[in-house]
């Protein structure tokens, strides 16, 4: 279903998860699983508290710092721009602190770091308002602004240009607001990425590529375009990071998202195709013991 606790798990834990969870809301672990938070050497997690907590739970509590917002601030009855703008100032709380704390200033600088942003404002405006209104689409323009100063954040801090930049969504929307089935609105989001490890742009010398009915009016048929499933993002997210890959992922890495050596894409193949085998092996005694 496309809703926000299976594209979540999917995004940062690589696994398409059980169906019993459905069960509990998808809100409360019914079964504990690895992720990236939890192979990071730290994690920054800000956000829902319907969301970040799922993956805090179960991690080391010195290896994240996380913050919600107060379950009143979700009002489905109003924008809410202010829950993205909440986020925001998290982060820029978070390198304020390390410009007076040098164990937080040590902190951030370790290798292998992860930001989770959690920005809600989109789905909860789409549902009360429809994607097509004025305040979702000025809700967009906030979001847009959010992830400029976001990146000059990194900017300003490390300078460096050593960290891999990805915006995407958990579930899409249809135009009536609402989302959980296999409408293309639902099930097709939006993958943008920059940064260390990320290829450029392919500009293509003549319009050539193929799009569907569903998306040929985009008019971005001079980009070659990469469409990957949700769980091969962590695979993704781990070699970008050089972390191991989550051990439950059964993502596929897109190997035309990562630019790296040679011989380190080969590595990171190797080792997502050794996991992804793991997993299918458990899977498999566990599916004969039943037989």
């Amino acid at each position: 279903p496309t809703e926000s606790r299976p594209g979540l798990v999917a995004l940062i834990g690589g696994r398409y998860e059980d169906m019993s969870a459905v069960a509990k809301g998808w809100k409360i672990n019914p079964l504990a699983f690895d992720s990236l938070l939890n192979q990071s050497s730290h994690s920054y997690a800000y956000g829902s508290p319907d969301i970040v907590p799922m993956f805090v739970l179960g991690t080391s509590p010195d290896k994240v710092d996380w913050q919600v917002y107060n379950e009143e601030a979700e009002d489905f009855t109003k924008d809410a721009v202010e829950l993205d703008t909440w986020v925001l100032n998290r982060m820029r709380d978070v390198f304020s602190r390390a410009q007076r704390d040098p164990k937080a200033d040590a902190r951030l600088r370790q290798p292998k770091t992860l930001f989770f942003l959690h920005l809600l404002g989109l789905d909860t405006t789409g549902h009360t308002y429809r994607p097509m209104s004025p305040e979702y689409v000025g809700n967009t323009i906030v979001v847009d602004e959010i992830v400029r100063q976001v990146s000059h954040l990194f900017e300003d801090f490390y300078g460096d240009n050593k960290t891999a930049f990805l915006v995407t969504a958990d579930h899409g929307m249809s135009r009536k607001g609402n989302h959980g089935d296999g409408d293309p609105d639902n099930t097709r989001t939006p993958l943008v990425a920059w940064g260390a490890g990320v290829p450029k742009a392919r500009h293509l010398p003549q319009r050539r590529f193929v799009y569907t009915d569903y998306d040929k009016h985009w008019g971005l048929d001079f980009l070659a375009r990469s469409d990957v499933e949700q769980a091969d993002l962590t695979p993704l997210m781990a070699s970008w990071l050089g972390l191991p890959v989550p051990a439950n992922s059964e993502g596929r890495l897109p190997l035309d998202l990562l630019n790296a050596s040679p011989a380190y894409r080969a590595r990171a193949a190797l080792a997502t195709a050794k996991q992804d085998l793991a997993v299918y092996r458990v899977k498999y005694v566990d599916r004969a013991s039943r037989m």
